[in-house]
């Protein structure tokens, strides 16, 4: 159990990741002989997939593994410099997504891509879901970090160190 436990990432990276990709590539398989979606629409659609998802867990595995030498895929329990490094990452790809899914047509590409597929839960069919879905990961996941321990103690320990002692404010006799 442990080196599923310190190798996580990497194994949601790939299962997470490749294993969406292959499946959409064989669920697409029909919508690409019915000429409702391109062979190079697909291609696209599975390497975006892999290198959304898999590339940042190599990422969080790589800090993980060879930087914090972490036994937890809990990142909040990470050392520093490795937990910051891990946090600013997740962060990028939340603003990344949110952007995406919500001002760039995202919403409406992963649902056509789900209809086309034919994926059985329909509420993904509707780009209004995948709206209501980042937005409500984000809002966690900002939770989470705002209730994580020491978050907010790090950050106002680097802002006083950086910012020096303080004088006592005194008022003129």
């Amino acid at each position: 159990m442990n080196m599923v436990i310190e190798n996580f990432w990497l194994i949601c990276g790939l299962w997470v990741g490749i294993g969406n990709a292959v499946y959409f590539r064989v669920k697409l398989r029909k919508a690409i002989q019915s000429n409702k979606v391109t062979v190079q629409e697909v291609n696209h659609f599975t390497t975006t997939i892999i290198f959304g998802i898999t590339i940042p867990c190599i990422v969080f595995w790589i800090v993980q593994v060879a930087g914090a030498k972490a036994t937890t895929p809990i990142i909040f329990a990470w050392p520093e410099p490795y937990r910051t490094i891990a946090t600013s990452i997740i962060i990028f790809v939340w603003f990344l997504a949110l952007a995406w899914i919500l001002f760039l047509g995202g919403a409406r590409y992963l649902s056509k891509m789900c209809i086309l597929a034919n994926h059985q839960t329909n509420i993904w069919k509707h780009p209004i879901a995948f709206k209501i879905a980042i937005v409500f990961l984000v809002t966690a996941g900002t939770f989470s970090l705002i209730k994580s321990d020491d978050f907010f103690k790090e950050i106002e320990q680097k802002f006083n160190q950086q910012k020096g002692p303080t004088e006592p404010i005194t008022s003129p006799r």
